[in-house]
């Protein structure tokens, strides 16, 4: 059985990012989805870097 649960809600953000920044942050989603054998977004990557550093679950 799937267990399915509520959607989180989510907000828009939009931020610049040095060119060197973003073309890693590019490259290692690319590097975790080859790993995991599924797509790992950018946004998933800044998302648990954020939660890190700001000490939220």
């Amino acid at each position: 059985m799937i267990e399915v649960s509520a959607p989180v809600p989510t907000v828009q953000k939009m931020f610049r990012l040095r060119w060197n920044i973003a073309a890693e942050l590019k490259a290692e989603a690319g590097r975790e989805s080859s790993r995991e054998g599924r797509r790992v977004t950018e946004t998933e990557i800044v998302e648990r870097l954020l939660k890190k550093h700001l000490k939220i679950q």
